[in-house]
C-alpha cells in the first residue's frame, strides 16, 4: 500500500511502542469489544440463544453448506424437536443468528467509539483496531467470511445478508 508505513501498522497493533513517537500506546482492555451472540440479559430465550451461537460456530469452523440443522443442534446440546417451533427453517435460523451477531457487533462498535470520543484521534483508531481485530472476535469474522463465500454462490444469502445491513445502515 503506498504512503503505508506497514512495520509501524504492526508495531502499533501489536501494542507495542512505536519507535518514532507517532502514537502512544494505550491500554486496550476497556476497549474490547463483545463477543457476539454473548447475551448477558433474558432478551432471547436460552434454548434459542444456543441456537444460533451454535450455528454460527457451525458455519464459522465448517461452512454454510456443512451447516446443517442436525449438526447446528448438535452443537448447541439441543435437539431438533427443540428447533422446530423457534425457526420454520434452517434459513430462518441462519437469518435470526446473521441479524442478532451484526446488531451486537454494531452497538458494541458504537460503545466503544463513544468511550473514544476524548481520547486523541491516532489512539483512538488504535485502541478501536484493537478491539476490532481481538480474540473475541474472531468467530465473528471467520463466520462473516463464510456467509460472505456462501452468498456468492446462493442469491437468497446475499439478500439475506444486504437486508440485515440494510436494517442496521436505518438504526
Amino acid at each position: 500500500m503506498p504512503g503505508v508505513d506497514l512495520a509501524l501498522v504492526r508495531e502499533v497493533l501489536s501494542g507495542l511502542p512505536v519507535a518514532d513517537g507517532a502514537a502512544t500506546p494505550i491500554d486496550p482492555r476497556p476497549f474490547l469489544m463483545p463477543a457476539p451472540l454473548d447475551y448477558e440479559d433474558e432478551s432471547v430465550d436460552p434454548i434459542t440463544a444456543s441456537l444460533a451461537r451454535a450455528a454460527m460456530q457451525v458455519v464459522a469452523s465448517s461452512g454454510l453448506e456443512a451447516a446443517t440443522l442436525m449438526r447446528v443442534c448438535r452443537a448447541a446440546r439441543v435437539t431438533t424437536g427443540a428447533a422446530a417451533p423457534r425457526f420454520a427453517s434452517l434459513r430462518e435460523l441462519h437469518r435470526f443468528t446473521f441479524d442478532q451477531a451484526l446488531e451486537q457487533v454494531v452497538l458494541g462498535n458504537a460503545a466503544i467509539a463513544n468511550d473514544l470520543i476524548n481520547v486523541p484521534p491516532v489512539d483512538a483508531q488504535v485502541a478501536f483496531a484493537r478491539g476490532a481485530l481481538a480474540p473475541n472476535r474472531q468467530l465473528w469474522r471467520r463466520y462473516r467470511q463464510e456467509m460472505a463465500v456462501a452468498a456468492c454462490h446462493d442469491a437468497e444469502i446475499a439478500t439475506m445478508m444486504r437486508e440485515s445491513f440494510d436494517r442496521t445502515n436505518r438504526s
